[in-house]
């Protein structure tokens, strides 16, 4: 006749412990991954118009896992002002806004002289000019404020559609951890 221990049942407590807490984490890992995947193959995308001028903001996106889990984040120095926007009585322009703004115009051609062309006296002041101009109207608007919002909220935008799939990928890793 077969015969049940507790003992038995405390070893299977612990193995489905632990196979549920290694596959929950290792579930978010992967769903913080793919994650990273939808920010920048669909979210960052879809913006209209797209905030890209390098692809650094795309770039930025890292995962980087935790003892429990993953994280996901930007970390451009100034994510937070492309995330959240900028009021425009916190625009404060000063020289390294203004040098940024400048070789922003310079790459794309504001000043009439081509982009790789080596810059002249003229094209610098003209870069410089239409960088004041840009800043002046960013102390006027703010930074990132379209349509009544302020950011681009990629991170709410990702958020949104990563929970069609963080429930997929640790049910899988569980599967995989209990076999």
């Amino acid at each position: 006749m077969p015969t049940f221990e507790l003992k038995d049942y405390m070893k299977l407590d612990a193995w489905l412990k632990e196979g549920l807490e290694d596959g929950v984490r290792r579930g978010l890992v992967s769903a913080g991954f793919r994650l990273l995947g939808v920010i920048q193959n669909e979210v960052i995308p879809e913006l209209k118009p797209q905030p890209v001028d390098s692809g650094a903001y795309r770039a930025s996106w890292k995962v980087e896992t935790t003892k429990d889990g993953a994280e996901v984040f930007s970390d451009m120095p100034y994510a937070s002002v492309i995330e959240y926007g900028a009021r425009a009585e916190n625009v404060k322009p000063g020289r390294a806004m203004i040098d940024a703004l400048a070789e922003w115009a310079r790459r794309k051609g504001l000043t009439g002289h081509a982009p790789g062309e080596r810059s002249s006296a003229d094209a610098h002041a003209m870069s410089r000019s239409i960088a004041w101009a840009i800043a002046r109207s960013m102390q006027q608007k703010g930074i990132f404020n379209r349509d009544g919002k302020q950011g681009l909220r990629v991170a709410e935008k990702a958020a949104i559609k990563g929970r069609e799939f963080v429930e997929e990928e640790i049910q899988n890793e569980v599967r995989r951890a209990l076999k």
